[in-house]
């Protein structure tokens, strides 16, 4: 029975319909920002396309034969609907029929807010027996958060964490910043959030003390 199918298939070679996960490109994400605002897609970054190809075709398809993308100059704010676009870029001889689900995706837009907060220092250990802790700098004293205005508006305070355990002598690095919630947890803001300065600079005076 295999020897029959395989001799009908290499004969016949009939059409067969194949599935490719493909990741959605976005266009003119400019246009958003430079109306303040910022954007999420709702739902999955890929799209499934499909597509008729021969058996004996089917398995020189990848998905890097497709691209799918959405041009966010189409964005219906109303509904935050934009259409999907999708191309063949290779195998076009091999491939019939293609279409792409879904055929709209949905973008949620925000306002984008900037705001300026003074930076806070955290000490996290106990310098060596013997030294104590003097005078703590950081430069610059304060930076800017830009990002949604959901996500800004968690953030109360912004520092940086500095590990003194041992020392015994004055310390000086960078370290990145920290945001803290009204509670004091920290929080973790992800990709949607940036600051104007990617590190804090910092010295710390470590005094030897002396008994009298």
């Amino acid at each position: 029975a295999f020897f029959l199918w395989l001799l009908v298939v290499n004969v016949s070679n009939p059409r067969i319909e194949g599935t490719r996960e493909v990741e959605l490109e976005i266009l003119n994400e400019n246009i958003l920002e430079d109306a303040g605002l910022t954007y999420e897609i709702v739902g999955k970054n890929t799209v499934t396309v499909t597509y008729n190809v021969r058996t004996l075709d089917g398995y020189k398809i990848d998905a890097s034969d497709f691209r799918a993308y959405i041009d966010l100059a189409d964005l219906y704010d109303v509904t935050g609907a934009v259409p999907v676009n999708l191309e063949v870029v290779n195998n076009n001889t091999l491939i019939q029929s293609p279409e792409v689900k879904p055929g709209v995706i949905h973008v949620e837009t925000e306002e984008l807010q900037k705001k300026r907060f003074d930076l806070k220092a955290e000490t996290t250990g106990e310098p060596e027996e013997g030294y104590a802790l003097g005078d703590l700098t950081l430069e610059p004293e304060y930076l800017y958060i830009s990002g949604p205005v959901s996500q800004v508006g968690q953030i109360s305070e912004v520092g940086v964490e500095i590990a003194v355990d041992g020392a015994n002598a004055n310390l000086n690095g960078t370290a990145e910043p920290v945001f803290y919630d009204a509670n004091g947890n920290k929080l973790d803001m992800g990709d949607k959030v940036s600051y104007d300065v990617p590190e804090i600079g910092y010295e710390v005076e470590v005094l030897k003390v002396k008994s009298l």
